[in-house]
């Protein structure tokens, strides 16, 4: 069981800057995180990948025109980004709905639409709120998770698995997984549930119909309880609220 270095005050998370000894409090973790973001204050420093969170050595990698301007230590790190939620957030044209299906184009009152949501979400990330951010980067990762499901019921898809348990273990989903963790009672302001459920619509079409006010709030909960602090000891502390 994992230890919880995660500091509860309230209805807020306080956190410190990440560093070299946070990085190896996270790999000391048996399983990666489920989804991970920088608080605030951080992502906009550029001293931190915004993927791992490791301390940046050399020239950060970013996303051309991503609205949170996140910094990324490697193309390793920027690529599984833009494939595990950015491109469903904040990328320009919808992600297609099927593998190997084109993209269609946004109208221009879709575009309009989705350009809105993304902002607000900026806007509530960047006022202390993360996760909003963690859910919505969560439900990205389910939809890749789908395609990923999706791809390998291909045989030939099977056939090029890098490894036989590729196939295996689609069988325990990200859903498996979160829905035995633990949650706690939380509010959820209506803006973030319509930001959240904007961006879906506008980024994938019929996606938005997978969440509902009430998940939204569960999943949330999930997100505050099991959440987890990288800080190291002698840096100074940040409140975000949950």
């Amino acid at each position: 069981m994992h230890q919880r270095i995660l500091k509860l005050e309230r209805s807020y998370i306080r956190l410190a800057v990440p560093s070299e000894c946070s990085a190896q409090r996270l790999n000391s973790l048996q399983e990666e995180p489920i989804v991970a973001a920088l608080i605030p204050q951080l992502e906009s420093r550029k001293l931190h990948c915004s993927h791992c969170l490791r301390r940046l050595e050399d020239q950060p990698l970013e996303i051309p025109e991503d609205p949170l301007k996140a910094a990324y230590c490697s193309e390793a790190c920027r690529s599984e980004a833009a494939s595990a939620h950015y491109d469903l957030l904040f990328g320009t044209i919808r992600v297609p709905s099927l593998p190997n299906e084109g993209r269609p184009d946004l109208s221009v009152q879709e575009q309009a639409e989705r350009v809105e949501a993304q902002q607000k979400l900026v806007s509530l990330y960047t006022k202390g709120s993360v996760s909003p951010l963690l859910v919505a980067r969560f439900l990205g990762k389910q939809v890749r998770e789908e395609f990923e499901k999706l791809a390998l019921n291909d045989p030939e898809s099977k056939r090029k698995a890098r490894r036989p348990e590729d196939v295996d273990k689609r069988d325990y989903t990200l859903f498996d997984h979160i829905d035995r963790l633990r949650y706690m009672e939380v509010f959820a302001e209506e803006e973030e549930f319509k930001t959240i459920f904007q961006l879906l619509k506008t980024g994938m079409p019929g996606l938005e119909n997978v969440i509902s006010d009430e998940k939204y709030e569960a999943l949330k909960g999930k997100m505050a309880y099991n959440a987890i602090g990288i800080y190291h000891d002698d840096s100074a502390d940040y409140k975000v609220n949950v």
